[in-house]
């Protein structure tokens, strides 16, 4: 199915994975594998994907009159193999986002499948110390200095911003929003 969004044509391809489901849920649910969107046939627009804690993108799509949370990347990925996730892991292979801190982009581009050992090779990933853990901390000066820009900030979304901060201080997706929610750095509450 081809679509027109902003005078850009837009293919839209089947997603094997919503198989599992059944017939009419397949039906349902179309990808934009070159923009890493989910387009819904009976609202005819794209879902909104929200992340989790982990800054994984998930849409919510309607099974048995329920909305079950999928992940993007997972039906990105089927939509372009024409495979199911159980498919690859039989294969023992998994998706990795290719670029660093980037679980938020699931344009077909930025993902590829791999071994889980391949994950964790620094060869096939140079950022892999900061994937395993060992990433920078904040300190107390840039916790307050997070802090105050969260509450000056006067954007939409909360992802956003978060992502903005893991870029520029190279710290990990939940570092910040465990600092923003009170979960770290319990002590700057009230003074910032």
């Amino acid at each position: 199915m081809k679509i027109i969004e902003n005078g850009k044509e837009i293919i839209l391809t089947p997603i094997p994975e919503l198989l599992n489901q059944n017939e009419e849920v397949y039906k349902s649910y179309l990808c934009d594998t070159e923009g890493g969107r989910i387009f819904s046939v009976r609202s005819g627009r794209f879902l909104v994907s929200n992340p989790n804690h982990k800054g994984y993108c998930y849409v919510s799509c309607r099974v048995g009159g329920k909305g079950r949370p999928y992940s993007v990347h997972v039906l990105v990925y089927s939509s372009y193999s024409g495979m199911k996730q159980s498919d690859w892991r039989a294969m023992g292979l998994e998706i990795n986002h290719i670029q660093e801190n980037s679980k938020h982009i699931n344009e077909i581009s930025n993902l590829e499948l791999i071994t889980h050992k391949q994950q964790f090779q620094d060869k096939h990933d140079p950022y892999i110390r900061a994937k395993m853990g060992t990433s920078r901390r904040l300190n107390v000066e840039n916790a307050r200095y997070i802090l105050q820009a969260w509450i000056d900030y006067d954007g939409e979304k909360r992802s956003v911003f978060v992502w903005e901060i893991v870029e520029r201080f190279g710290v990990g997706y939940q570092s910040i929003i465990d600092l923003l929610e009170g979960r770290s750095y319990k002590n700057l509450r009230g003074i910032v």
